[in-house]
């Protein structure tokens, strides 16, 4: 599909409100809504981080830089702040105020990666990998010319295809390509929980 469909019923009715949101060129492979619910960031298989206002149902920016297909967008819990990665291997933050991304974080693995999740202090971003890793970015690392690396790489097998922060902060859920849904300690990087939960790939999960 390459536009989003936005839906709502009335409470006590059967109205229904539809906004198609047409943009990207391909299929849209990701979407997520702003704090506020006041915005929605995409991302497609056209290679660019898309910005829409839902109020008017229109496109606001668009952003440009990665050189693959966009698989993954998640907002920080305060705006202007967001999210992206991609088949490129990068994971990138980006501000609405900004025309380019704030950060580049590459892959070491230079795995595409597949979905992406700030963490609830909005300091650090954990990154899915086609490699089964899970790279946990800090941004306050790197600075001064410094290269980022990753905080923390919680390894697996499977593909990461979901993930999600616990309210805590201390615990993180993936998803995999295998079925699993894992649970990890993040102070020991280590799994503590894990279960085949499906029959195929975990597409989502969330707190």
């Amino acid at each position: 599909m390459d536009a989003l469909l936005m839906a709502a019923s009335d409470a006590g009715t059967q109205d229904q409100h539809f906004a198609w949101l047409a943009g990207h060129s391909g299929e849209t492979t990701c979407a997520s809504f702003s704090p506020g619910a006041e915005r929605v960031v995409s991302g497609g298989v056209d290679m660019t981080v898309r910005l829409w206002d839902c109020a008017a149902a229109r496109k606001d920016l668009t952003f440009f830089g990665h050189s693959a297909p966009v698989l993954g967008v998640d907002w920080m819990l305060c705006e202007p702040y967001f999210a992206s990665c991609g088949a490129d291997g990068t994971t990138r933050l980006w501000s609405f105020q900004r025309d380019a991304a704030l950060r580049t974080l590459r892959s070491p693995a230079a795995a595409a990666v597949e979905c992406v999740a700030f963490h609830p202090s909005g300091n650090s971003v954990a990154a899915g990998g086609e490699d089964g890793h899970v790279l946990v970015w800090d941004f306050g690392t790197g600075d001064g010319g410094t290269k980022p690396r990753p905080v923390r790489v919680l390894p697996g097998s499977s593909a990461i295809t979901s993930l999600c922060f616990a309210g805590d902060g201390v615990t993180l859920a993936t998803g995999d390509a295998d079925g699993h849904v894992s649970l990890w300690d993040l102070g020991q990087a280590q799994r503590v929980w894990t279960t085949q939960a499906h029959k195929g790939p975990v597409w989502g999960c969330a707190r």
